[in-house]
């Protein structure tokens, strides 16, 4: 059972290291293209919080 658990762990961890070694690098180069094009795309806009005067994602 152990054997079998280590087995599903290691290709788990496989698994997700090619999908983050394939999405990773196209999603940045998504947003070069974006911002090569003017930048709209590239920017996400950042407003105020009036209430706890912090910085928050605008949504």
């Amino acid at each position: 059972m152990t054997g079998d658990r280590g087995t599903l762990t290691a290709l788990h961890l496989l698994l997700v290291w090619v999908l983050a070694t394939a999405v990773v690098p196209t999603l940045g180069f998504a947003v070069f293209l974006s911002a090569w094009g003017g930048g709209a795309g590239a920017t996400l806009p950042v407003s105020r919080c009036t209430r706890c005067r912090t910085r928050s994602w605008a949504g």
